[in-house]
């Protein structure tokens, strides 16, 4: 089974994305590089921190109006389960972030996923998602020398590699060391996991191929998407109608 992505990207959408790379990782809010970066009810993007001082300003009543789009969103009662970091994360923004890291960690240093120690980074390997320094790179290649690994250093990235990172799978968040892509969907726990984790950890639930809810759901995005569409056309011709009547009257009444 094949493992989930995070959706189609149209052609050369990640070189386009290179080109405006500063403006795409730009918070609306501080003007500065998105940290964590949620989701708010209108689908507008803040930095986890930026969202929740929104809340706190802005509320009145327990609710607010999101300063791009103003639309009325609901804040969280304190004292419920509900909280801002609760708010889902943009995998799209996150993958964006780990487009520029590779830039930046061409010129400066960066925290090994192995060692965990701040130095010069000298490799991605796409295989096991880490970026490497040059000791634990040494290492990591004697340990994958039976299977070959795919890497890139990250002086010699080029833009397939960066569209690379960008589609690669999203994996399965279990305690376990390996790497495995998300194939099922639990309704009842609304978690994500691999293939083993359906085995071994799922408590009996009913879940879903993760393909077969991504066919579903893009079916219903696109049906809720036609009805909008539909509105404003319709609401387009509602206010454009009154406007030219009233237009027609009054060069009438002139004449």
């Amino acid at each position: 089974m094949t493992a989930a992505t995070n959706g189609p990207v149209h052609k050369n959408s990640v070189a386009n994305i290179l080109k405006n790379l500063e403006s795409s990782i730009t918070c609306p809010q501080c003007s500065g590089v998105y940290k964590d970066p949620r989701l708010s009810v209108c689908l507008h993007s803040f930095c986890c921190k930026c969202l929740e001082q929104l809340w706190s300003h802005h509320s009145s009543k327990h609710s607010f109006r999101c300063p791009i789009c103003r639309t009325e969103e609901i804040a969280p009662v304190e004292g419920q389960t509900s909280r801002i970091s609760d708010s889902p994360s943009d995998l799209h923004l996150n993958r964006i972030l780990e487009l520029s890291k590779v830039n930046k960690l061409k010129e400066q240093h960066g925290v090994c996923d192995n060692c965990k120690e701040t130095t010069t980074l000298e490799v991605f390997c796409f295989d096991c998602d880490v970026f490497l320094c040059s000791a634990c790179n040494g290492a990591h290649a004697q340990m994958t020398v039976k299977k070959k690994h795919q890497e890139r250093k990250l002086e010699e990235f080029q833009s397939e590699d960066y569209d690379t990172l960008y589609k690669r799978p999203i994996y399965c968040e279990h305690d376990r060391k390996d790497l495995e892509g998300i194939e099922f969907y639990c309704p009842v726990c609304n978690v994500y996991m691999c293939g083993l984790c359906n085995i071994v950890d799922e408590e009996y639930h009913a879940t879903r191929d993760i393909q077969e809810v991504a066919d579903r759901s893009k079916v219903e995005i696109a049906e809720k998407a036609a009805i909008v569409r539909g509105n404003v056309a319709r609401f387009e011709r509602e206010f454009k109608t009154p406007r030219n009547g009233w237009r027609k009257s009054i060069g009438a009444s002139t004449r």
